[in-house]
């Protein structure tokens, strides 16, 4: 003797509404997992104590979008849920202002190619060779063997200008009175000097009581040592 099982419609709706309910509770650690290695991805990997912390704030979002969803399946009211769920949203954006704003300054970066690291660049009154770039910050090492952070953001914002691969104008001061055959002497010794660094000549303007040496360098180069060098070359020519 066979017992066919037979549900009413309405029992049928209600077991589907509570299997959906269950598949979307189980989801919730996978969609979390999966939203916080996404998070790794675009914060750069040293920030570990504001990873953590968005993490937690989205997380937090993630559950409680999926918990009314979920309710909403159940048929119950989700209106109060669904404002807890906007708010939690806006302080995450709220809070997190800067570093959205600086992710964006990033892709600005990288979709105006703006620069690569080894350039040599100006922006905000700041020179110095590109030595990093992530998704907060670009770091920039000065002439004065000075490591500078610079916000994305504040780059976006700002005219950049990019003097190329390894390109380098260092200013030294001299008397306006040297006789030309010094200044020729001394160019001659700078390229003595730092042939090994460059790949293409070496070229000296002259203005007023300043001399810029002007210079292309091969990539990977030591600015420091390069300054040094002039100097020395300077001030025994």
């Amino acid at each position: 003797m066979q017992i066919a099982l037979e549900f009413d419609p309405a029992t049928l709706k209600l077991l589907y509404t509570i299997a959906i309910v269950a598949v979307i509770l189980l989801l919730i650690p996978i969609v979390v997992k999966i939203v916080n290695s996404f998070i790794k991805r675009i914060i750069p990997s040293g920030d570990q104590s504001l990873i953590i912390k968005i993490q937690q704030y989205v997380k937090i979002v993630v559950v409680l979008a999926m918990l009314m969803f979920a309710l909403g399946q159940l048929g119950l009211e989700t209106t109060i849920l669904a404002i807890i769920v906007a708010l939690a949203i806006f302080s995450i954006i709220l809070a997190f202002r800067d570093v959205l704003l600086n992710l964006g300054g990033e892709y600005y970066i990288k979709t105006h190619q703006l620069f690569k690291i080894g350039d040599l660049i100006d922006v905000g009154g700041c020179r110095g060779k590109v030595i990093d770039i992530n998704s907060l910050a670009t770091t920039i090492e000065t002439l004065e063997n000075e490591r500078t952070v610079i916000p994305n953001l504040f780059i976006a914002r700002n005219y950049v200008i990019n003097r190329g691969q390894c390109f380098l104008s260092i200013p030294i001061s001299i008397n306006r009175n040297k006789p030309i055959n010094d200044l020729i002497r001394l160019q001659e010794e700078l390229e003595s000097r730092l042939q090994k660094y460059l790949t293409d000549k070496l070229i000296l303007e002259i203005n007023g009581k300043t001399c810029n040496v002007n210079l292309k360098l091969k990539e990977n180069t030591d600015l420091n040592l390069i300054k040094n060098i002039i100097n020395e070359v300077a001030n025994n020519t």
